[in-house]
């Protein structure tokens, strides 16, 4: 019967300290940028951390794996989201369609700074011709249609 009283008490423990460390836990989703072109005087990072505490977000941007930008931001919110939108100046980086950006961004527990989530999120620069869609006249979109309409 002692055994099972220690079994019950040692299990209690665990159930509830998993529960404890759940709670603390920060969790960032990166949402962005989605885009930036060659060119680009700045971007704007945005992510959504899940959170029950003040924290701190750190931004590191890295342009080809060279550390261009570092922030730290403190985040008074006690959630259980936050929206995070930091503006990043680019100007004079000379980023070129192909080369890559790295933010990472590191969420960390204000008041004890052990518990923190890190999160990549990367883009490849690219050149803004690619992305603009020229409007032609109407007809043209008429016979796009019918195309379509042969193949289904």
């Amino acid at each position: 019967m002692r055994r099972a009283w220690i079994g019950m008490a040692v299990g209690g423990a665990i159930l509830l300290g998993s529960g404890l460390v759940a709670e603390a836990q920060i969790i960032i989703d990166p949402t962005g940028p989605t885009a930036v072109h060659a060119g680009d005087t700045s971007s704007t990072y945005t992510a959504v951390v899940t959170h029950d505490y003040p924290f701190w977000l750190r931004l590191k941007v890295y342009l080809n794996y060279v550390l261009k930008h570092d922030s730290n931001t403190l985040y008074k919110t006690y959630g259980p989201t936050t929206d995070v939108s930091k503006l990043v100046n680019m100007t004079n980086w000379g980023q070129k369609a192909g080369d890559v950006l790295i933010y990472r961004g590191r969420a960390t527990k204000a008041n004890s700074g052990t518990t923190y989530d890190e999160e990549d999120w990367t883009v490849i620069v690219s050149d803004p011709s690619t992305h603009l869609l020229v409007p032609g006249p109407r007809w043209d979109l008429l016979s796009w249609d019918r195309d379509r309409e042969e193949w289904a």
